[in-house]
C-alpha cells in the first residue's frame, strides 16, 4: 500500500515503514504526527483518488529526528566585473517514519 500526501506545498509519495524528510515541524521526538490532506492511496489493484483530497484518509507517523538536509552551493557570478559570491544553505528537516495508511 502506499499514499501520496500534501505536506508545506510539495506532495511525498509514501509507504508504511518509509522514512521521509519533511520541513522542520515544531513537535517533539516520538511524537505522531497526522497527515490528512491524502491526495491518492494505491492498495494491489485499486487506487482511491480524491478530488483533491481523500475525506476519510490520514497517514500516521512518529517524529525520529530533527536535523539538517544535505548543504546547497549558491553561487553568483557577472562576468567582466570582478564578481563573485559563494554562499552555503542547510535547510532544517524533521525525519519521519511512516507507521500506518488509513482509509475509512
Amino acid at each position: 500500500m502506499y499514499a501520496v500526501f500534501e505536506f508545506d506545498g510539495r506532495q511525498f509519495k509514501v509507504a508504511e515503514g518509509e522514512i521521509v524528510k519533511v520541513s522542520r515541524i515544531g513537535k517533539n521526538i516520538d511524537d505522531t504526527v497526522i497527515f490528512d490532506k491524502v491526495l491518492l492511496i494505491g492498495d494491489n489493484d485499486k487506487i482511491h483518488l480524491g478530488q483533491p483530497y481523500i475525506g476519510k484518509a490520514e497517514i500516521e507517523g512518529k517524529v525520529l529526528e530533527h536535523a539538517k538536509d544535505n548543504k546547497k552551493l549558491i553561487v553568483k557570478y557577472k562576468k567582466r566585473k570582478d564578481y563573485r559570491r559563494k554562499i552555503g544553505h542547510r535547510q532544517p528537516i524533521t525525519n519521519i517514519r511512516i507507521e500506518k495508511i488509513r482509509i475509512s
